[in-house]
C-alpha cells in the first residue's frame, strides 16, 4: 500500500509558474488571472483553502497538458 503524501503547490508557486502568460515581461501571472482561469477555463480547484490556497501538483499538471501547456 502506498503511503506517499500528495504533492502540493501554492498560490505564490503557481504565479511564478505562469509567469510566460503574464501581460508584462519579467513580471508574475496574477492572482485575478488565475481566478478566471478557474471561474472561465476548468481550472482545478485548490484543494487545500485556508489558510492559503494549495493545489494538487498532479491535477494541475494534468489541466496543463490539456490545454497544450506541456513546456511548462
Amino acid at each position: 500500500m502506498d503511503n506517499e503524501k500528495p504533492k502540493l503547490i501554492s498560490m505564490d508557486s503557481l504565479l511564478v509558474r505562469y509567469a510566460p502568460f503574464a501581460k508584462k515581461d519579467g513580471e508574475n501571472f496574477t492572482k485575478k488571472g488565475l481566478y478566471n482561469w478557474r471561474k472561465n477555463r476548468s481550472y482545478p480547484e485548490p484543494v487545500i483553502t485556508t489558510p492559503r490556497l494549495v493545489w494538487r501538483i498532479a491535477d494541475v499538471v494534468a489541466w496543463e497538458i490539456e490545454q497544450g501547456y506541456d513546456f511548462l
